[in-house]
């Protein structure tokens, strides 16, 4: 497809013409670059132009947001960038937290929003992500902790970037130029870094609480009919007060994903104050799936590969179901086994009691598993399951295989499994009832493995050191 006839195309569609300029402008851009390069390059780029050609050519009246959706390849990502939008937009985002991110801004001209992988800075001209900053570098990603806490104040073009600890401030303050990622002839994604850095000081959580003061309110306080208008989806915990047009709205950032898909889509729900009227806004916040790389981490292993707990972890990562096992008296399985969204999977084993009989051997204990995602140097708790259970073995000439796992009923029949199970050894029973994903089993993890990792974050706790 010529030049001519790419442009033409763009032509039948529907965008402001500030938009379909911008598109075109990187396209032609785009195709200049092509004959510069070599031609193992040449290939590369002109496939790209082909397919947005296709994509244009079949779609007229293509909306404003599936224009830029379908052309997101185009903007040059960052790889920094690249992991914050896609952390953002699947899984991830769910770890630490039951809401989206926090809108920090919402104007004409852009909309930054942050959470826990990070903040980024829409440019709502140009329908696309101007620049991400990534928190977890300056370890400035307390969302949901006991005692600390981040906080922005946003001041025209700049944006700071501090830590409070029972509500006093420590650290250092980070301040990032937004004007970086905005500039009119940028063609990519920015990731930002501190134009300034320095001790913060007590005045400026006084400035942020006076500032932001109204600024604030409970989403689910504020939206008219809140369980039907978010449902499923996952909503700012808080909403930003803003007024057009004389008119006061809420406005919240929602994260929604269809069932069966793998990422969510971003959108802003603007809702009108005095009629409840709601506007839905979807945002080009996309993370093309192309490169996109996933760290495998190694397994969790102990010390003795012939031992029952050995056998018991090669369960646990070679047949999760089996691990899950099934429930006393019953053929229904504990828990039923979905994709574990997480980077780590890790078995907690507490063999509490053991009896052996020939080459049999039954173990009581509590046999969990954890989930954890990774954000710079800690590790997030983001899932999990598990409880006590009688596990069934049998020895081998390399150890130990595990035959069955079981696992009592709840409530008034725990006990009474348990014992029926397993005999009345009530000191296993007591000792198997309370267990958790300790650092120490963390600290020999990463040890082990020599990895990266500094600490450790459970759901609403602050972070424990793990090195």
């Amino acid at each position: 497809m010529k030049k001519d006839e790419l442009k033409q195309a763009f032509g039948g569609l529907e965008p402001t013409e500030e938009l379909t300029k911008e598109v075109w402008t990187r396209v032609e851009k785009n195709m200049e670059t092509v004959k510069k390069r070599k031609v193992s390059k040449i290939v590369k780029a002109a496939a790209v132009v082909l397919i947005a050609a296709g994509l244009l050519g079949g779609i007229n009246g293509l909306s404003e947001n599936k224009l830029v959706e379908a052309l997101v390849s185009f903007w040059h990502v960052d790889k920094e960038s690249q992991s914050i939008l896609k952390d953002m937009t699947d899984y991830h985002v769910m770890v630490d937290t039951v809401y989206a991110p926090k809108l920090l801004e919402y104007t004409d001209q852009r909309i930054i929003f942050a959470g826990n992988f990070g903040v980024v800075v829409y440019n709502r001209q140009k329908q696309q992500v101007a620049a991400t900053i990534n928190l977890a570098k300056i370890h400035s990603n307390y969302f949901n902790a006991e005692t600390l806490s981040t906080q922005f104040i946003v001041d025209g073009n700049k944006l700071y970037v501090y830590n409070c600890k029972k509500g006093k401030t420590y650290g250092n303050y980070y301040c990032y130029d937004l004007t970086a990622g905005g500039k009119e002839e940028n063609t990519q994604v920015v990731s930002l870094e501190p134009v300034e850095i320095k001790e913060a000081s007590q005045s400026m959580e006084t400035k942020r609480k006076e500032t932001q003061k109204g600024k604030y309110e409970e989403t689910w306080q504020q939206f008219k009919n809140p369980s039907q208008t978010f449902d499923t989806k996952m909503y700012s915990e808080e909403s930003l007060q803003v007024e057009e047009k004389g008119k006061k709205k809420d406005v919240c950032l929602v994260l929604d994903r269809k069932v069966g898909a793998s990422e969510y889509k971003v959108f802003v729900f603007k809702q009108d104050h005095q009629t409840g009227k709601i506007e839905k806004e979807k945002l080009a916040v996309e993370a093309s799936t192309a490169g996109r790389e996933k760290k495998n981490y190694p397994r969790y292993k102990v010390d003795n590969e012939k031992s029952i707990e050995a056998a018991i972890v090669k369960c646990f990562y070679e047949n999760p179901s089996m691990y899950e096992g099934y429930v006393y008296k019953g053929k229904e399985q504990y828990s039923q086994v979905e994709e574990r969204r997480c980077d780590v999977a890790i078995p907690v084993i507490k063999i509490t009691g053991e009896k052996k009989q020939g080459k049999k051997v039954k173990v009581m204990g509590a046999f969990y598993w954890y989930g954890l995602v990774v954000s710079g140097k800690t590790l997030y708790e983001s899932d999990g399951d598990g409880s006590v259970a009688v596990i069934n073995l049998k020895k081998t000439k390399n150890g130990y295989q595990v035959e069955s796992v079981v696992r009592p009923r709840d409530g008034a029949y725990r006990l009474m499994d348990l014992e029926s199970m397993f005999g009345r050894d009530t000191k296993a029973i007591d000792q198997a009832m309370n267990v958790d994903l300790s650092p120490h089993i963390l600290k020999k993890y990463v040890e082990q493995n020599k990895l990266d990792f500094d600490e450790y974050k459970a759901f609403g706790e602050d972070p424990k050191k793990i090195r």
